[in-house]
């Protein structure tokens, strides 16, 4: 286990360095929206701090026109659209903003980052100090501007950003090994010290999912992609990263009984609740304590003129910090408008517009020299959020395979053995195979010889040859009643309507341990899976 966890943390580091020895600066940007003040940041690496001056933490979720400016934005803007449909790289030659408020003649050169499909999934920017006198007069702007198709340094950069869900990818089959096997041993051992360890080393195995999940944002991007979520578990996780890394300021986190869920874009009402704190810690110079409380509200008819009566989730984020002066108050959301020496004036315009488009509300009150309150109305489901992997299935007991069969598919060794040991628990007859065109051939010799299996589990992203899907396709073709699991760290909880519509019956997320592969079996064996 010691030895995956350092090749787990090498890969993560490689790709980290690797970026941050480019000279260039590298931005990776969401696919929307292409106008206004444009799209989010969501990477920066090490280059783009050092030409602009800011530190990478003050630019991350803020908005491409913090770098850019607004001059020439929209033209940009306006061309992105046929950066992503012709694939090819735009440059362009215009200033960097900088910390100092001073400006760098920059070369800037977009491409889109697209899926193994060719459908878009990020925008990425290289820039590099020195405007490119080859870089042609554009005579409508006064910006010069041009579209390349050459390879050279953007397309590495690209290149880079395909690897990062790539490594992300390798990152969860890695915890996949280590996840299952230590589920497996907690099943021998008892409430003790032990067995406390072990709770412990599962636990840190998931703060690892987390950090692949968001190595896998910065490749793939999430769109506008909501689903329903535990804000609660939000807020908390949130507040800790924020908080976190020596800072002597602490934020008290208050949960209401009982909290309902909400819909939500998780990526960016993280960027809300990262904002308020952030706010919260500079307004008390990251001493103290502040507080973020999060409850249930039932809003009536008529009692808030902002919003419909419903359910809503109530966070109120409390300082203690200086305040801000009467005649400010109303000046606070509008872009651009900052009292900090090196704000970008950002943020508390990015809450307001992504609690809008949750259609909910955000207010403030503050007093001078006492503090300020946030506080934010999002709409709520009006029930409790429950995990996929939370809800009450059979008598609260592993389900058992009794002798049927399990087909495993996978390229990985350590994914097959671990599987195999949580199969063989489970009390299944399991066989493996390493690639899809066996998958296909052991699953007919089983049907041939009267032998079915019950249901097979399917790598999606198998290397050479036949992937996963095209070996579910001929599967399915063999017997279209046939159960096929799809399985890859690229998966969400839950199959998608794409997946639906090739023959999935259901998703098992890579890194798994025995109660999620015990779930997902009952839900499929006994009927009741995600058709």
């Amino acid at each position: 286990m010691d030895s995956t966890t350092q090749r787990i943390w090498t890969l993560y580091h490689h790709l980290r360095m690797a970026v941050d020895q480019v000279d260039e600066g590298v931005i990776i940007l969401d696919l929307q929206p292409q106008e206004g003040a444009g799209p989010r940041m969501v990477f920066l690496n090490r280059g783009i701090a050092a030409l602009s001056g800011f530190d990478i933490e003050n630019l991350l979720g803020n908005s491409l026109a913090t770098l850019f400016g607004g001059r020439n934005l929209q033209m940009l803007l306006d061309r992105l659209s046929a950066v992503a449909a012709k694939q090819g790289v735009f440059q362009i030659s215009n200033p960097l903003l900088r910390a100092d408020g001073s400006e760098l003649d920059c070369t800037w050169k977009v491409s889109c980052v697209c899926d193994d499909k060719g459908e878009p999934l990020n925008f990425m920017l290289t820039v590099a100090g020195g405007a490119d006198p080859e870089v042609l007069q554009s005579s409508d702007d006064g910006i010069r501007v041009e579209m390349i198709e050459g390879v050279g340094r953007s397309e590495r950069m690209e290149t880079l950003a395909l690897l990062a869900g790539g490594i992300a990818h390798d990152f969860k089959n890695m915890l996949t090994g280590v996840m299952g096997n230590l589920s497996l041993a907690r099943q021998q051992v008892g409430e003790d010290e032990l067995g406390s360890q072990i709770d412990d080393a599962i636990e840190a195995s998931r703060k690892g999912c987390d950090m692949a999940e968001h190595l896998l944002f910065f490749a793939r991007g999430d769109g506008d992609e909501r689903s329903e979520a535990n804000v609660g578990h939000l807020l908390q996780k949130t507040a800790q990263l924020c908080t976190g890394g020596g800072s002597e300021v602490q934020c008290k986190v208050l949960l209401g009984e009982n909290l309902w869920s909400a819909t939500i874009n998780v990526t960016r009402i993280s960027q809300v609740i990262s904002n308020l704190i952030f706010n919260a810690r500079q307004a008390m110079n990251d001493q103290g304590v502040f507080q973020a409380k999060l409850c249930n509200v039932e809003l009536l008819e008529g009692e808030d003129d902002k919003l419909p009566a419903g359910p809503y989730l109530r966070l109120e984020v409390m300082d203690h910090g200086c305040g801000i002066p009467a005649d400010k108050l109303e000046e606070i959301f509008t872009l651009f408008y900052t009292t900090k020496d090196q704000g970008s004036g950002f943020g508390l315009a990015t809450c307001l517009s992504v609690v809008r488009e949750h259609g909910g509300s955000i207010g403030v009150v503050s007093e001078e020299g006492r503090g300020t309150c946030f506080t934010v109305y999002l709409p709520a489901t009006g029930h409790e959020y429950i995990a996929e992997q939370d809800k009450e299935t059979g008598n609260g007991e592993f389900y058992r395979g009794d002798g049927r069969k399990i087909l495993v598919v996978d390229d990985d060794p350590m994914i097959l053995n671990t599987i195999k040991a949580i199969l063989k628990h489970l009390g299944f007859t399991v066989v493996c195979v390493a690639n899809g065109e066996e998958g296909v051939r052991v699953f007919q010799r089983y049907r041939h010889e009267r032998m079915p299996f019950a249901a097979v589990l399917m790598d999606l992203t198998l290397p050479g040859g036949m992937n996963g899907e095209e070996a579910a396709e001929k599967i399915l073709d063999v017997d279209p009643e046939a159960r096929v699991i799809a399985s890859s760290g690229y998966l969400s909880d839950r199959v998608t309507e794409e997946q639906r519509d090739k023959g999935f019956i259901s998703a098992l997320s890579k890194p798994y341990d025995i109660t999620m592969v015990s779930n997902v079996l009952r839900e499929v064996l006994d009927g009741t899976g995600q058709l």
